[in-house]
């Protein structure tokens, strides 16, 4: 299957190329550029060029101990101008800090796996007064339905990222195919479904055609 736009399905071009993300940009706003790395469940933040050996590489930013990094990218999604580091990441659950003083607390515990897990989105960069300084930008509540794998581009040509996602389930192996292909967009407090396609996806990549315009190319 094949979609463009708003999930729409078509044809495409013989002529579209892989799209990649950038590995490399300037987080700090200081003309100084930065590369992600994520492996084995853990993402740090170095000065570029991207160097695995950690010995010959300055840490800016690395991920705590008990998260675990399944996928990262640069991006602006939302919208600020300035790059960051958006991860998708399984860590243990949390319930509000409100919960203690709510009537009826404890409205997202159905949102964790077995082992007490909790899928989240969350950004990771700097502030203008402060571009030496990485912290949480924005981190999501735990999803009702987990990514398996997002990317962000501008899927809908108007000059902003989106995210595009394979959604699955918490009774699910985080690793096994999703169960909904999804797009969301940045609302000024985090992001909002936009479209949602049903079915049983395998995999997502993103292709670009010369006209400059990101497509979703999935396989289930």
């Amino acid at each position: 299957m094949f979609a463009s736009g708003l999930l729409r399905t078509g044809p495409l071009s013989s002529t579209a190329t892989a799209y990649h993300a950038p590995n490399e940009a300037d987080l700090g706003g200081d003309e100084m550029m930065e590369c992600l790395l994520v492996e084995h469940g853990r993402a740090i933040i170095i000065r570029s060029p991207c160097i695995e050996d950690e010995t010959d590489s300055q840490i800016l930013w690395q991920s705590p101990q008990d998260w675990e990094v399944i996928q990262g990218m640069l991006t602006d999604l939302n919208r600020d101008g300035r790059v960051e580091a958006a991860l998708l990441v399984w860590r243990p659950y949390q319930r509000w800090a409100i919960d203690t003083f709510l009537l009826h607390p404890g409205r997202l515990d159905a949102f964790q796996n077995d082992e007490g897990r909790s899928c989240h989105m969350i950004l990771i960069g700097t502030k203008s007064r402060r571009p030496d300084l990485y912290r949480e930008l924005w981190a999501g509540s735990a999803m009702a339905a987990p990514f398996e794998k997002f990317a962000a581009a501008d899927i809908t040509g108007d000059g902003h990222q989106e995210i595009v996602a394979l959604e699955s389930d918490y009774r699910d192996n985080i690793y096994e195919a999703g169960s909904s292909l999804t797009l969301w967009e940045w609302s000024g407090f985090g992001f909002s479904l936009m479209t949602r396609i049903d079915g049983h996806f395998q995999n997502m990549e993103l292709i670009l055609t010369p006209d400059g315009m990101v497509h979703i190319i999935t396989l289930g």
